[in-house]
C-alpha cells in the first residue's frame, strides 16, 4: 500500500448556508500558525470547504483510504461534520464529531488506509481539482483551523496474479477426507441475483480404478519398511477407495453426499479464502482402454440449493421461560471449562425441541461464537455426567454474538426427543473465543432447576425453549416482509445456511400474508415479492451466509476506463416494461382479492403495458397494492443492460457479488451517470463476467400455457370490478 501525501489544498472558503460563516478561510491552506476562524454564539458553522490538493496518482491505481488531518484549536468547540468533497460536491459519509477541541493547536485525524469515507473512489476523482473536504464545527467558542491535509492510500494491481485453487472435501459428516486430484477442467461457476444456489463442474483426469493406481511402500529416511502395530506393511493411497458410487458407508475422496470446499489462494487473499461451498450430486467415472484417458466428472450444487429442503412452519410453541436476570458470567478460552449450563425439565407433552433463547452480549466487538449444546437422553443423572465429560451431544447450534450490549439469541434445533422425553435434559453454552461472551442470569434461583457452572455459580440462566410444530400454513399480520423472512429461516431447522439479523433488512412495510406448503426458498421469494422495489436476496457461495438488501443508491463498485476496461456497450431497453397491473389475490368472503395500479406517467411515455399478476398467499388489498406499485415502480421506465468482463489482475473478483450497484469513470458524461446492478456473475480461473441490468423473464411454451392456466383458475373467483 503506497501514501501519498499529506498535500495541503490550495482552493479554501465558506460554504453558503444560514449559519456561521468562516473569516479569512483561504487561511486554512498552509500550516503556518495563520488560522482561519469561525465565532459560535450557540450554533454550528457553515462548512469549510478545502480543495486543489494536486494529487497525480498513476491511471492504475485503486484507492484503499483516505486520512484526512486538521490542525486546529478551540474552546467550548466541538466538531459537527467531517466530509470529503468529489469534484466539488460532497460524497460519501460524514464523520460525525463527538471530539471537542483542544485549547492547543494540534493535528487531529478522520479515516485510516482502508477507510473509503463509505464511497468509491477512481484515480481521476483524488486527482481532480475538486477533491477535497469539508470541515464544520459547533459550541459557543471560537474555532480556528490552520490547515486541512489529506493523504491518500493505494496500490497499483500486479500485471499477473499468482493463484491456486484447492479443493477440498468431507464427507457428509463433516471429517475431513483430503484434497481432490488437481482438474483437468477450468474453474467455473456463475451466480444470479434472486437464487439460492449454483453448480460447478469438475473434472479430475484419473482412475475410477484403483487397481490401476500404482502402490507405494512407505519407508523412513533411512530406507526402513514402516508396519503398523501388526505388522502389515504400510503403503501409499493407490489402493484406497477414490470413487465410489452407491451407498456404501466406506469414506472415499469422490462420492455423492460429499461435501467440497474451493478454496482460492492469489494475490487478494495470500491466506486463502473459500469462494465454493456444496455438495457432490452427480459423478461420472470414463474409462478408455488408455489408463490416461480415464477421468472423473465431478457436478457439485452450492448450498444454496439446501433451502429448497426445509418447509416453512408456523411460529414454535414457548415451552419453557425464565426471564429474570440481575447479572452475567463470563465464559472464554481462559477457563479451564468455558462453558455454563442450565438442567431444563420439558413442559407436559413436549416431544422436542425447537429453539433456545439465551441472552448474549460479547465482550468486545469481534463477533464470537456461542455453540449451545443439548444431552438429553438417558436419565438426568446421565445427562450431567455426560455434559461433564464434554460427550458428544444430541444436538448442537451456533451463533456469531453481534453486539456487546446484552441481546436475545436464538439457537435452532429442530430436536425430537428419542423415545420417551427425558425427566429432564441439560443445555450447554461454550464460548472459546479468548475475550468470551457474559451470558445473563439471575443470581437467586427461581427455576425449579439449577444451574450447572465450572464457578459453581447459584442461580438460573436467563432462557427460553420453544417447542416445535409441524404446522405449514402460517398466516403472517400486519408484518414487515423481512420478519416473515426473519420466522421462515426460524423454521430451516438443521439446514447449513446461516443469517444474522445484520444480514437482513427491514422493508419498513406491515403487510398480511398466508403461506401455504411453502419451502423455505419459496418462502424467500413469496417476500421479495413483498417487498419495495430494489430489494434483492443471495446466498454467499463461499460463507453460506444468506443476505435480503436493498439496493444502494450510489456505485459500490466503479469500474474505469483504461483500468478495469476500455470500452462498454450499453442497451437501452422498453422491452419489460411494466406499467399497469391487475392484481389477485386469495379467496376471502366468497370473492379473490382483485386490485388495478397504473403509472399515468410511464403509459403517457410508453403506452399502456399490462401485467396480471396471482398470488393467493395475499389476504388483502393493501398487500396487493404494495405488491402491484412495487412491481410497477421497478419496471415503469426503460432499463440500461450491459455485460462487462472484469480481470483479476485488477479487482478482486471473489469480493463482487450479485446486487452491487455498478458505475462508470471515464466513459462520458452519459454512461458515468448510469447505475447498474449486477444481476448475474459468471466466476472464471482468471477473470468475472459481470451482467448488469435486469434479467428478462424468459418461459418456454409449456410453462407459458401452464401460467395461462393459472391465471384462469385464480382469477375464477375475482368480483367484476377491482379496487
Amino acid at each position: 500500500m503506497s501514501p501519498t501525501g499529506p498535500l495541503f489544498p490550495t482552493t479554501a472558503s465558506s460554504g453558503s448556508g444560514a449559519n456561521t460563516a468562516w473569516t479569512n478561510p483561504t487561511n486554512a491552506e498552509a500550516s503556518d500558525a495563520v488560522y482561519a476562524t469561525a465565532t459560535l454564539s450557540a450554533s454550528s458553522t457553515n462548512n469549510l470547504l478545502v480543495s486543489g490538493y494536486g494529487f497525480n496518482l498513476p491511471s492504475t491505481a485503486v484507492i484503499d483510504g483516505i486520512f484526512v488531518e486538521i490542525e486546529r484549536y478551540g474552546t467550548g468547540v466541538s466538531t459537527k461534520n467531517v466530509q470529503l468533497q468529489k469534484a466539488g460536491s460532497l460524497a460519501g459519509t460524514a464523520k460525525a464529531g463527538i471530539d471537542a477541541w483542544s485549547p492547543a493547536n494540534h493535528y487531529f485525524g478522520y479515516g485510516s488506509p482502508t477507510d473509503l469515507w463509505g464511497t468509491t473512489w477512481s484515480t481521476s476523482d483524488i486527482n481532480n481539482s475538486g477533491f477535497g473536504a469539508a470541515v464544520s464545527a459547533i459550541g459557543t467558542g471560537t474555532a480556528s483551523v490552520d490547515a486541512v491535509r489529506i493523504t491518500v492510500y493505494w496500490h497499483t494491481p500486479p500485471t499477473s496474479v499468482f493463484k491456486e485453487y484447492y479443493y477440498k472435501v468431507a464427507n457428509n459428516l463433516g471429517i475431513p477426507l483430503g484434497l481432490l486430484p488437481i482438474p483437468s477442467s477450468d474453474l467455473k461457476f456463475s451466480q444470479d441475483i434472486n437464487t439460492g444456489g449454483s453448480q460447478t463442474t469438475i473434472i479430475i483426469p484419473v482412475s475410477a480404478d484403483t487397481s490401476a493406481l500404482p502402490v507405494d511402500v512407505l519407508t523412513d529416511e533411512a530406507g526402513n519398511i514402516l508396519t503398523d502395530e501388526n505388522s502389515n506393511t504400510l503403503t501409499d493411497e493407490g489402493k484406497i477407495p477414490l470413487f465410489l458410487p452407491g451407498s456404501s458407508s466406506q469414506n472415499a475422496l469422490i462420492k455423492n453426499g460429499n461435501t467440497i470446499q474451493i478454496v482460492v489462494v492469489n494475490y487478494w487473499h495470500p491466506n486463502g479464502k473459500v469462494i465454493f461451498n456444496g455438495i457432490m450430486e452427480n459423478c461420472e467415472a470414463t474409462f478408455g482402454g488408455d489408463s490416461q484417458d480415464d477421468s472423473i466428472t465431478i457436478i457439485a450444487y452450492g448450498d444454496g440449493e439446501d433451502l429448497q429442503n426445509y418447509m416453512l412452519l408456523t411460529a414454535p410453541t414457548l415451552d419453557q421461560s425464565q426471564t429474570s436476570y440481575n447479572s452475567n458470567f463470563l465464559i472464554n478460552a481462559a477457563q479451564t471449562i468455558p462453558q455454563v449450563g442450565q438442567a431444563i425439565s420439558p413442559g407436559a407433552g413436549v416431544t422436542g425441541i425447537d429453539r433456545i433463547t439465551l441472552k448474549l452480549a460479547a465482550v468486545i466487538a469481534n463477533n464470537p461464537a456461542v455453540t449451545v449444546s443439548i444431552y438429553a437422553s438417558g436419565s438426568g443423572v446421565s445427562n450431567l455426567a455426560r455434559a461433564a465429560a464434554n460427550a458428544v451431544p444430541d444436538a448442537t447450534a451456533s451463533q456469531l454474538i453481534t453486539s456487546t450490549s446484552a441481546l436475545n439469541y436464538d439457537f435452532v434445533f429442530n430436536y425430537n426427543f428419542p423415545g420417551t422425553p427425558p425427566a429432564y435434559y441439560v443445555v450447554m453454552v461454550t464460548c472459546i473465543d479468548a475475550n468470551g461472551v457474559n451470558v445473563s442470569y439471575q443470581n437467586t434461583s427461581v427455576y425449579a432447576d439449577s444451574m450447572v457452572t465450572q464457578a459453581n455459580i447459584t442461580g438460573d440462566l436467563y432462557f427460553q425453549t420453544y417447542t416445535p410444530t409441524t404446522d405449514t400454513k402460517p398466516t403472517f399480520t400486519s408484518e414487515d416482509p423481512s420478519n416473515m423472512l426473519l420466522n421462515a429461516l426460524g423454521s430451516y431447522n438443521g439446514g447449513i445456511i446461516k443469517y444474522s439479523n445484520s444480514s437482513i433488512k427491514a422493508t419498513g412495510l406491515s403487510l398480511t400474508a398466508l403461506f401455504t406448503t411453502s419451502t423455505i426458498y419459496e418462502a424467500i421469494q413469496e417476500v421479495l415479492t413483498l417487498s419495495p422495489s430494489g430489494f434483492y436476496f443471495y446466498v454467499d457461495l463461499g460463507t453460506d451466509i444468506f443476505y435480503f438488501l436493498q439496493a444502494s443508491v450510489t456505485a459500490d463498485i466503479v469500474l474505469t476506463k483504461g483500468l478495469h476496461m476500455n470500452q462498454i456497450k450499453l442497451i437501452s431497453t422498453i422491452e419489460y416494461v411494466i406499467n399497469t397491473v391487475f392484481f389477485t389475490g386469495a379467496l376471502v368472503s366468497g370473492a379473490n382479492i382483485y386490485t388495478y395500479d397504473q403509472s399515468a406517467s410511464s403509459v403517457a411515455n410508453y403506452r399502456t403495458r399490462l401485467d396480471r399478476p396471482t398470488d393467493s398467499h395475499v389476504l388483502d388489498t393493501t398487500t396487493a397494492h404494495t405488491v402491484a406499485k412495487s412491481e410497477i415502480t421497478q419496471n415503469k421506465g426503460e432499463q440500461y443492460q450491459t455485460v462487462v468482463t472484469v480481470l483479476d489482475t485488477v479487482i478482486d473478483i471473489y469480493s463482487l457479488h450479485v446486487g452491487q450497484v455498478v458505475g462508470f469513470n471515464g466513459f462520458g458524461t452519459f454512461a458515468d451517470s448510469i447505475l447498474a446492478q449486477i444481476v448475474r456473475i459468471d466466476y472464471e480461473a482468471e477473470q468475472a463476467t459481470l451482467t448488469l441490468g435486469l434479467i428478462p423473464k424468459r418461459q418456454t411454451n409449456v410453462v407459458e400455457t401452464l401460467t395461462k392456466g393459472l391465471i384462469a383458475l385464480n382469477t375464477i373467483n375475482n368480483p367484476t370490478t377491482p379496487s
